[in-house]
């Protein structure tokens, strides 16, 4: 980590791998924070998934976080997201994956039941396939 970093708060000369920046936060969970990003090296937008470094300390979730990355870097589906890049760094581990703006299921399940044609057209098959817009999530 370059000097003066630090990790959580998302902003300013946050860096992993001295390579991708991490920016706001776009949601959290028990022992995971997702972060907007930025892979400087290939100038392009990037979803980044940290683990808490005291969660990491568990020999078992650190092997769970890593078989995570492993086995979602061999899935290429157009649901999916694709991953780029994982590793530790100072303690803290992380997966580097593509970065899909929209809005995230949870926030469409906030403002009530969906309708079933809006759920069908994102199945492998429905209508979202066919006109481009199905959305893949990050967090």
């Amino acid at each position: 980590m370059r000097s003066g970093a630090r990790y959580g708060s998302g902003v300013g000369d946050n860096f992993l791998a001295d390579r991708y920046r991490l920016d706001e936060v776009l949601g959290y969970g028990g022992m995971a924070t997702v972060y907007r990003g930025r892979d400087v090296r290939l100038n392009r937008p990037v979803a980044i998934k940290t683990i808490d470094r005291r969660e990491l300390r568990d020999p078992r979730v650190a092997d769970r976080f890593d078989r995570e990355a492993r086995t979602a870097a061999r899935l290429s589906h157009p649901n999916i997201v694709a991953v780029y890049d994982s590793g530790t760094q100072d303690g803290t581990g992380y997966i580097v994956m593509e970065l899909v703006d929209g809005v995230t299921v949870a926030s469409m399940l906030a403002r009530g039941p969906l309708p079933v044609d809006q759920v069908a057209a994102q199945q492998p098959g429905g209508r979202g396939q066919d006109t481009g817009s199905d959305r893949r999530q990050t967090a």
